[in-house]
């Protein structure tokens, strides 16, 4: 399949690399350039229409970062290398979109990629929450969840090779295809165009998945604090009101599928990364501010320790 899939050299046009570009590239300031062990050189300089169309055709072969500079990404993928993973994919791609999740699978080397795209950026936690969540539900095993890393430290973070490319070990292209098993496209500029054009995860399914995995993933509260939680006027003030409809009158809210999400007051945020959960009635940050209760958020918003935010919250909410 590998060897008829080629690349029609008379059509790398610029616009067909700049919709490849668009399509998979988080960061424009720097890229990632395979050698010919198969590593990846970290290229500290701005990706150029040039090098997209030297990937495709053949000369040279990239690797994009999956996290933008600040954190955040519109992609996600899986990645196996074992045995029967790609064929575990395409039973995998068919049924999550029974799901209404849509996904695109990628042959490789080994076994293949499973590509998801969001609509608009999300924080690399919330990316992974949703990854891990999908693991979960089709138990999933040995494959890698990219981004790896929820927020970017001092380097560029995890990278895939950028579609189309030749595989600098093998020299082949490597197609996406369908859950049958059919390409996606005879071409690369038919597929790149089907691509650039993909469908992506609703973002209510999205918010519905983080939640619930951050709800799997709240830490542990400290035995000190747990005895205090314990008490009963600690619980009645839990159970007093609505989380949503308590901290929305404190921040903007949106209504989603879960409950409410909207932009987190304690740090500087551009994108909507607090959720509140109807049915948990608990709020959470995706990116790595807290989360709990309504009691978590007063003593967050107050600034103030536990038993304070206890007795200002009695006397707010009318509880004895």
């Amino acid at each position: 399949m590998t060897k008829e899939f080629q690349a029609n050299k008379k059509e790398m046009i610029e616009s067909l690399v700049n919709l490849l570009g668009d399509t998979f590239f988080q960061r424009r300031d720097m890229f990632a350039s395979q050698l010919d062990d198969g590593r990846y050189l970290a290229i500290k300089e701005p990706l150029t229409t040039k090098h997209l169309a030297l990937h495709l055709k053949g000369q040279i072969t990239l690797g994009t970062y999956i996290l933008a500079p600040d954190s955040t990404t519109h992609l996600m993928a899986f990645d196996t290398d074992v045995e029967g993973g790609l064929e575990k994919f395409k039973r995998v791609s068919a049924e999550l979109m029974k799901d209404g999740i849509p996904s695109y699978i990628e042959t490789s080397r080994r076994g293949g990629h499973l590509w998801f795209f969001f609509d608009r950026n999300y924080e690399g936690e919330r990316v992974r929450m949703f990854g891990k969540a999908i693991i979960g539900l089709k138990n999933l095993d040995n494959i890698e969840l990219f981004p790896k890393q929820s927020r970017l430290g001092l380097g560029p973070g995890s990278l895939l090779r950028l579609p189309f490319g030749k595989h600098r070990i093998t020299k082949m292209r490597y197609p996406f295809i369908l859950p049958d098993g059919n390409l996606l496209a005879r071409t690369v500029t038919e597929q790149i165009h089907i691509l650039s054009a993909h469908q992506t995860v609703p973002e209510g399914i999205f918010e519905t998945f983080t939640v619930k995995e951050a709800q799997k993933e709240k830490p542990l509260v400290p035995r000190a604090i747990g005895e205090v939680y314990a008490s009963s006027k600690v619980e009645r003030i839990k159970k007093a009101v609505d989380a949503v409809d308590f901290i929305g009158s404190y921040i903007d809210l949106r209504p989603v599928a879960s409950g409410a999400v909207g932009k987190c007051p304690f740090h500087d945020d551009n994108h909507p990364s607090l959720g509140v959960n109807k049915k948990g009635n608990y709020w959470h940050c995706f990116a790595g501010c807290g989360s709990g209760s309504i009691i978590n958020f007063w003593m967050k918003w107050r600034g103030i320790n536990l038993s304070q935010a206890v007795e200002e919250l009695g006397h707010l909410l009318d509880v004895k």
